[in-house]
């Protein structure tokens, strides 16, 4: 089982962090992984807001896809995948 808790962060007032805890070896799913992803993406946009010239929410999100191009050699472009 996963269990994922919100604690208050260091950053500012309206920071949190993201704790994980499992009883062992635990093979993750989608929707446990949006539940870990969607509180850092909100977080993210308290701390870092688009609407002040900040990535916000896209931070994470661009880093996932950068790290996927790292790790499998394959770019993503506007939704689709090529070669690099």
């Amino acid at each position: 089982m996963l269990h994922i808790k919100r604690v208050k962060g260091h950053k500012s007032a309206s920071d949190s962090i993201i704790r994980i805890k499992t009883d062992g070896w635990h093979q993750i799913t989608y929707e446990e992984i949006a539940d870990i992803l969607v509180p850092l993406m909100e977080n993210e946009e308290r701390l870092y807001p688009q609407e002040k010239g900040f990535l916000g929410w896209h931070k994470p999100l661009e880093y996932l896809i950068q790290r996927y191009e790292q790790a499998t050699g394959v770019m993503a472009v506007k939704g689709h995948r090529e070669s690099k």
